[in-house]
């Protein structure tokens, strides 16, 4: 807002930031929820936005955990032990045959 209109801000104008910031959110279900705590200006939206989206991923991730699949952390440590263990087996056969 402020770049678009340079000056004092007035309560208007927090309001149609705030107004235009939750329009343009692709997630309904997000939006409405935001929209239930009575954000007052374009910051609280966005930090609400930011909390709620991050808890959100929170919970997929957890849930993807616990149905069996394998999170990206769960991937990232399987390489690593894999490339873990390939470097001691190396060091074992380079050890046995010096």
């Amino acid at each position: 807002m402020t770049l678009a209109y340079p000056g004092p801000t007035s309560e208007l104008s927090e309001i149609v930031a705030r107004d235009a910031f939750l329009d343009a959110l692709n997630d309904h279900s997000l939006r409405t929820r935001i929209m239930e705590k009575e954000p007052s200006n374009l910051d609280e939206a966005l930090k609400m936005a930011s909390r709620l989206e991050a808890c959100d991923k929170s919970a997929r991730d957890g849930a993807a955990h616990n149905s069996g699949k394998p999170s990206n952390k769960d991937k990232f440590v399987q390489a690593a032990r894999a490339q873990l263990n390939s470097r001691l087996w190396l060091r074992l056969i380079m050890t046995v045959l010096v």
